[in-house]
């Protein structure tokens, strides 16, 4: 009797990166989420992780790995900041 190994399941690494990989939504105040999606887009145009923009609540979806989720956060957050306060003298 021959006896064979069952099919090999994908690369430990892979699955280690996919059970990393995680969700998260960005509920953006100043940007707007079409915005910083197309800039994700052009910075990351090799990108490794998904994105949506949901229009309705001005949101962005992300599901990435822990080392690009903190990268991209980091962007996101960066693009999301209020505007400079207008300088209000009067002359």
């Amino acid at each position: 009797m021959r006896v064979t190994a069952p099919p090999a399941g994908p690369p430990v690494a892979a699955a280690q990166k996919a059970k990393a990989a995680a969700l998260k939504i960005f509920a953006l105040r100043f940007a707007d989420c079409v915005g910083v999606q197309n800039t994700l887009s052009d910075l990351f145009p090799q990108r490794q992780f998904q994105m949506a923009a949901d229009g309705r609540s001005n949101s962005l979806l992300i599901q990435a790995a822990a080392d690009e989720m903190a990268t991209v956060e980091a962007i996101i957050l960066r693009l999301d900041e209020a505007p400079p306060a207008a300088n209000n003298k009067t002359n």
